[in-house]
């Protein structure tokens, strides 16, 4: 699917300031350390300087805030005030002093509600974009340091871990099983897997697996890389740029109201002068005498009270908006709302919660659907085609489930912390949808520590697509392993460990594994719009204390497989239903395959008449 952002960043007709590096994806990293002047090493504290005043700070331009005269002159900025202040000057040449004050009066109570209302929208938009400031680990003379983001300059060599944001473009140089959640460019949820190998020239941005851009979150890994672009320069930057070709249109109620003025001023003029035209030519009454008489019509005409009634109804919604959380910074966006009739929004983290949930587990005897959305461990499990869920008893009783959620947990490297009331994952988002799924059914991570300490570890690696742990297993829990076993937990792709596994879990125990069934419901959860994971283990000898590669191929045994989504928001579908009785219609806007985007509108309460691709 063609990205918008690469036809931005390649039409200098569009953007300011171009990239300096456009293609880096398709250049190795000796090529661009060549073209950028910069060594593995780091720029010198001298270079650096010198490049941050060539190129600027690291830092997406920010539009200085509306001087507090220029807002105050901005409430006068209408055709039905420029109406209200002729009257007003007309009044006060005839010495009308009541009249003058009342629509003096109109004018300023106008222009105020508006004043104040962006200067606090403004005011807010600023305190937002404060909490933005970040530090990044940088090479600089050999030595790494940790500096402001705004800092850095192109050729700058950045260190990543889990948990960072990248702080520009970066072109990877060394990287070690590196995921990026890079939601904020593409939509997917699914963080995606880095190398550093070379790519061809047409790769499209999503697809850019040597690439770390600015704004998206390191999920896993550790990596660096090299600065090719900062600041207006990032492809982050290209769509600010783009967002600030957008021109502001006028509101539906601006143009009916300025309508209005047009209509109302034609008819007053019409009005006076056929009534001077009357005085003069039928009563015989004098030029002087019918001009004041034509000057009074003219002002009683007037409506004075509707700017202040508008504004003040407009006030109330901005009220309502912001008692649920919406920030409106021009009093006439209000309006808008009630003028729409076509709702088109964006999939990921708007109708869903931008959070992977497992939301299925299947094995041999079981299809169990797991209730809940995001990262906040609560919620049960009942049987598909049963809406009565099951207690944490009757979980503890089937040892297939309670297997597959230890696998889940131990063979893990997310982990959760509960903050001011909010659940907040570190590491990879699907393996925090795991690791909920295993404390949904009972499970602790005290557990995980004390109980299953883990041993050894075969990290995930891209080209293998599984991850396997050794751990010490308490036999306390019961099963079948022995006091103080050595077992293996091991989750990755279905295809890969039906490949692997000789055995499946049963009722009864280890039993010949049947890759029909594994496969029927692999196709199954794939159809639901699911990515699947499957979660496998096995015995490993007490005198082996590591594990390899070739443990993998003997003995595995396949538990379960469980199906994870980025589920729909409760309040996005209750607000879709709002919509459909309101006779509005919503489009969801996604970048996922048909089959993936008809399930979640499905489940939004969206009819899916026609699923258009980026071909398209």
């Amino acid at each position: 699917m063609h990205n918008i952002t690469d036809s931005v960043a390649a039409d200098s007709l569009l953007l300011k300031d171009p990239p300096l590096l456009d293609g880096a994806h398709a250049q190795t990293p000796e090529q661009l350390l060549t073209a950028l002047n910069g060594i593995v090493a780091g720029l010198t504290e001298a270079e650096s300087t010198t490049r941050r005043l060539r190129w600027g700070d690291n830092q997406l331009p920010v539009t200085p805030p509306t001087p507090a005269w220029r807002r105050w002159l901005r409430q006068f900025h209408n055709l039905f005030i420029y109406v209200l202040l002729i009257s007003a000057t007309i009044s006060l040449v005839l010495q009308h002093w009541v009249d003058t004050g009342v629509i003096l009066a109109v004018i300023l109570v106008n222009a105020a509600i508006g004043y104040v209302q962006e200067g606090k929208a403004e005011a807010a938009l600023r305190a937002i974009m404060s909490l933005s400031k970040s530090l990044s680990m940088v090479v600089r003379n050999g030595a790494g340091f940790s500096i402001d983001s705004s800092q850095l300059v192109p050729g700058d060599v950045v260190m990543l871990q889990a948990g960072d944001k990248v702080p520009a473009d970066l072109r990877l140089i060394e990287c070690k099983e590196l995921r990026c959640d890079e939601a904020l460019l593409t939509g997917e949820s699914q963080s995606a897997a880095k190398t550093t190998a070379t790519l061809p020239p047409e790769t499209l941005l999503a697809e850019r697996r040597n690439m770390a851009y600015m704004g998206t979150l390191v999920t896993q890994g550790t990596a660096r890389g090299l600065v090719i672009n900062t600041g207006i320069r990032t492809e982050i930057g290209a769509i600010n740029q783009l967002v600030q070709l957008v021109k502001t249109t006028a509101t539906p109620l601006q143009l009916q109201l300025g309508k209005l003025a047009q209509q109302l001023t034609v008819a007053i003029l019409v009005l006076t002068i056929a009534t001077m035209a009357f005085g003069i030519l039928v009563r015989d009454y004098t030029l002087a005498q019918m001009f004041q008489a034509a000057i009074g019509i003219a002002v009683a005409a007037i409506p004075e009270g509707l700017p202040a009634i508008v504004t003040i109804a407009l006030a109330l919604g901005v009220g309502r908006m912001a008692a649920e959380h919406a920030l409106v910074r021009r009093l006439p966006a209000v309006e808008v709302l009630g003028s729409v009739d076509v709702i088109c929004t964006d999939k990921t983290g708007t109708l869903t919660a931008n959070a992977m949930t497992a939301r299925q587990l299947v094995n041999t005897n079981n299809h169990y659907l797991i209730s809940g959305e995001g990262y906040e461990p609560r919620g049960d499990f009942r049987r598909k085609g049963e809406r009565q869920p099951i207690s944490l008893e009757a979980l503890g009783e089937d040892p297939q489930l309670v297997h597959a959620c230890r696998i889940a947990l131990v063979c893990n490297d997310a982990n959760l912390t509960h903050d001011n009331n909010r659940w907040q994952l570190h590491g990879d988002p699907t393996e925090g949808a795991l690791h909920v799924m295993a404390l949904k059914s009972g499970l602790t991570n005290k557990q995980s520590k004390q109980q299953w300490p883990r041993l050894d570890e075969l990290p995930f690696e891209s080209e293998k697509r599984y991850m396997a742990v050794l751990h010490r297993f308490d036999n306390s829990t019961g099963d079948n392993l022995g006091n103080d076993a050595q077992a293996m937990a091991v989750k990755g792709a279905p295809d890969r460990l039906l490949e692997l596994c000789q055995w499946q879990l049963g009722e009864s125990g280890n039993e010949p594994l049947d890759k029909a069934y594994w496969h029927q419901q692999l196709t199954d959860l794939a159809a639901q719009g699911m990515r699947v994971l499957a979660l496998a283990c096995k015995t490993h000898p007490d005198d082996q204390p590591s594990l390899t590669h070739k443990h993998m191929h003997e003995g595995l045994v396949m538990v379960a497989l469980a199906g994870l989504s980025d589920p729909p928001r409760p309040e996005a579908i209750a607000a879709i239903d709002a919509c459909h009785s309101a006779g509005i219609r919503v489009m969801m806007i996604t970048g996922d395959n048909p089959v993936t985007a008809a399930a979640i509108g499905k489940e939004l309460g969206l009819n899916a008449k026609r699923v258009m691709t980026g071909a398209e």
